[in-house]
């Protein structure tokens, strides 16, 4: 202990001191000290503490001089002559009983007293030990710092290494394990270690917790008690500590110190419980973090799952407050409102409700039970100022007996109607379908027997007979009207029909090929363009022969009177945003198709020609759709152009 010059002065004292003023003020120090008389180097006084060091009675040291103390005081001239501080890290103690000590010696010297020496002597082993400790201390801190460090990561293996490392500078043992007890396997897992992995096994039974359940120091030579000191015996280990992790019967593991010689002497039981417990504490903390992030993670799949469902509902849903604000709208809400949820957000639910009926009453009413309110039929208007027919159902929300809310399911009855008169009117062409398909068997036969017995007619009446131009002219007409037949049986018999792989460009020569005399005995030349390496579709041959049978018939016809060109071009094309296809163009150099006809190009029993069914373009339309394609036209002054588009064999599904 070193003392500045600042505290031992003593203001109050004369010049004439009593020694025993001084051996009084010897005391309060923590070391042994001696009082030395500058002049004479004699040692006048000295505390209890000096006395014990020395072996020297009071009266026998103030008999000494300072230098039959410490001989080698007399190599240091300094003292002799400056009479000023000195500090001698290590010098020769002889004590009474001749034995010799290394000590640690400090001369003060009193400024306002220049008589007198003070003079410290410290065993060099005290001093050691003090700076063991401080140093100690210091390390200890460091290590806690380390340790508060661990405790915040958040990975648990990188937490307890780390915590490991901390406890072997604390503790000096070599070889450290955390134990952790699995409830469901009743077993205990090794959770981190430290030093030799062959000291402890990665499990171990749930018994060694009744074993081990309070603080155990097993030394080498004594009978091992439990799994662990068994496994210690058979090993270089010469101590094995264990303390529980837990407080009493809420054990939950254990930390095991190990070595081959004996931990750190200033380490205290409460020190290992100490650190136990700060391992029990890390390890709540994980598991309740990771019980946290799993009840967590639940949570939001279940969220998650909830809004998937919430948002693909086909109904309207509203999520309302205990007073009725809007906390949220799915996406059906606001296409039958007209109202975003974020506009809509925190609004009164009479802002954006509105009805031609009051739904206070039936809101109160679920407020007040735990019953669903429904109304049937209710006039509801969407933010245009259009209205539409509703059925509403109200929901309660309630949690422990509090009401916190409502959901509104709004359910739009004018798509419902509407699907219902599609469905109906679906139902009725398929009647019709049936109806045409019996109505054309039906007539058929009627026609057949007055087409025989106009033939038996023909043949009995003469040649010039005048009723010959009227049976021909009948005969037209049963032709027609059986033609007619034909073309609607043909359309109700148009379903998926065999499909097989198609080359349309040979399918589409053969059918012009078909064509060819009509064209020579009209005049109507031919230009054909198709692409060789066409790939195929997927198709009924005989469906898409009558379909382009049907165009081309078309196109020759405009062009009867008049002669022209008939162009026909097939090839590989892309259309916007999908695959690519297959398109066969048929274009004729007609008068074009008039304007006022166009949207009613497809429409069954519409015909811009004098002898035509009606049917043809209709029956063309069907085929093509039943094959995934498309046709439309385009017309103009001196020509149309009818486009038909299938898709290539491989992507049909």
């Amino acid at each position: 202990m070193s003392f500045a010059t600042s505290f031992i002065k003593l203001p109050g004292l004369s010049n004439q001191v009593d020694i025993s003023d001084f051996e009084d003020l010897l005391e309060l120090f923590p070391t042994p000290c001696l009082l030395i008389d500058s002049q004479s180097w004699r040692i006048r006084a000295a505390n209890d503490k000096a006395t014990t060091l020395t072996l020297f009675s009071f009266d026998e040291l103030a008999a000494l001089d300072i230098h039959q103390l410490l001989p080698d005081l007399q190599n240091h001239t300094s003292v002799s002559h400056n009479k000023s501080e000195l500090i001698i890290e290590q010098i020769t103690l002889i004590k009474r009983d001749q034995t010799q000590q290394s000590i640690h010696f400090h001369l003060h010297p009193l400024y306002s007293r220049r008589k007198w020496l003070i003079a410290e002597i410290t065993p060099s082993e005290t001093i050691y030990l003090k700076q063991v400790e401080n140093q100690r201390h210091s390390q200890i801190w460091q290590i806690l710092s380390a340790w508060e460090l661990a405790y915040q990561a958040n990975d648990l293996q990188t937490m307890l290494d780390s915590i490991l490392v901390a406890v072997h500078d604390l503790t000096g043992a070599s070889s450290l394990a955390i134990y952790h007890a699995d409830g469901k396997e009743f077993i205990l897992n090794r959770l981190a270690q430290f030093g030799s992995a062959n000291h402890f096994p990665e499990k171990l039974p749930f018994e060694e917790l009744v074993h081990l359940r309070t603080t155990f120091l097993w030394k080498k030579g004594t009978p091992p008690a439990s799994t662990l000191q068994q496994i210690a015996s058979n090993t270089e280990i010469s101590i094995l500590l264990s303390e529980p992790i837990g407080e009493g019967n809420a054990t939950t593991g254990l930390l095991i110190l190990a070595g081959s010689e004996d931990l750190y002497p200033d380490l205290q039981p409460d020190h290992i419980h100490t650190m136990a417990q700060l391992i029990g504490a890390t390890l709540e903390k994980h598991f309740q973090s990771q019980t946290i992030q799993s009840s967590l993670e639940k949570t939001t799949r279940q969220v998650f799952t909830f809004q998937k469902l919430y948002e693909r509902i086909k109904e309207g849903a509203i999520f309302l407050t205990h007073d009725q604000r809007i906390i949220n709208l799915n996406s059906q809400t606001e296409l039958t409102l007209g109202y975003t949820n974020q506009e809509a957000h925190g609004l009164h639910l009479g802002k954006i409700l509105v009805s031609d009926r009051n739904l206070n009453s039936i809101m109160k009413l679920v407020e007040q039970g735990t019953s669903a309110g429904k109304i049937d039929r209710v006039r509801l208007f969407h933010r245009s100022g259009n209205s539409f027919i509703a059925e509403i159902e109200i929901f309660p929300i309630n949690y422990q007996g509090t009401f916190l809310g409502s959901l509104i399911i709004i359910r739009n009855k004018d798509e419902e109607e509407a699907t219902k008169a599609n469905i109906k009117l679906l139902e009725q062409k398929a009647f019709l379908g049936e109806f045409h398909r019996d109505f054309s068997h039906e007539v058929r036969n009627p026609i057949n027997n007055i087409y025989f017995g106009l033939q038996v007619m023909e043949r009995n009446l003469p040649a010039e007979h005048a009723n010959q131009d009227t049976i021909a002219r009948i005969k037209q007409d049963l032709d027609r009207m059986a033609k007619l037949m034909d073309t609607i049986l043909s359309f109700s018999k148009i379903t998926h029909q065999e499909m097989i792989a198609i080359n349309l460009g040979d399918l589409v020569q053969r059918v012009l090929f078909q064509f060819s005399p009509k064209c020579e005995q009209w005049n109507i030349k031919q230009h054909i363009q198709i692409d060789p390496d066409l790939p195929e579709i997927r198709g009924n041959r005989h469906s898409l022969e009558q379909v382009f049978i049907n165009l081309i018939d078309n196109a020759i016809k405009v062009m009867k009177d008049t002669g022209g060109m008939l162009a026909v071009k097939i090839q590989k094309t892309s259309t916007e945003g999908k695959e690519d296809v297959i398109e066969a163009s048929i274009t004729d150099s007609g008068l074009g198709i008039p304007g006022e006809e166009k949207p009613h190009i497809f429409h069954p029993f519409h015909s811009t020609s004098e002898n035509g069914t009606g049917l043809g373009l209709v029956i063309s339309k069907k085929i093509i759709d039943m094959h995934k394609g498309s046709i439309d036209f385009e017309s103009f002054l001196g020509g149309t152009i009818f486009h038909v588009r299938l898709p290539i064999y491989k992507s049909i599904p």
